[in-house]
């Protein structure tokens, strides 16, 4: 009856803790732009210090309105919805291509580490790094983190490090 009760206690945390870290990364995403779905969370993190990448499906509406018109849909999308502080307001949103600096220290570069950070399956991180590379996707970044609209997907990524 011990081991089961250890269990038990053992279950209830690791489902608080999935259920804080769901929460927490779309407490991160503008309140104007609304999920559906979850598709990965993953990543690493020290005792202050992560990085890592949040996937989240664009819900119908959402995905609709920022296909119509991006940058209007987009324009107000500035800020994490839990978190008022300037550490979680974004850029003005960017149309990629992404021009990466690839020197790993820039903050206009270093957000995406979380991508790789996070060991996505290869078809995820492919929609990814595709998106960055080609026209009709969007990126906004903040401090220590960034998002990535991909409209063709309806997906919305959040990745981050430090």
């Amino acid at each position: 009856m011990r081991i089961f009760r250890v269990l038990l206690f053992i279950l209830v945390v690791a489902l608080a803790w999935r259920f804080w870290e769901l929460q927490s990364h779309v407490g991160i995403l503008p309140a104007s732009i609304e999920v559906t779905d979850t598709l990965a969370i993953a990543g690493q993190s020290g005792f202050r210090e992560g990085c890592g990448v949040a996937i989240f499906r664009l819900s119908k509406d959402s995905a609709e309105n920022i296909k119509r018109n991006p940058l209007s849909a987009l324009a107000h999308a500035r800020q994490a919805r839990n978190d008022g502080s300037d550490y979680h307001a974004f850029s003005e949103w960017i149309e990629t291509p992404h021009k990466i600096t690839d020197d790993g220290l820039s903050l206009k570069d270093r957000w995406l580490n979380g991508i790789n950070c996070a060991k996505l399956p290869r078809e995820l991180e492919s929609i990814i790094y595709g998106a960055l590379e080609a026209p009709g996707s969007y990126y906004a970044t903040s401090a220590e983190g960034g998002l990535i609209v991909i409209p063709e997907a309806d997906l919305i990524v959040f990745s981050y490090e430090g």
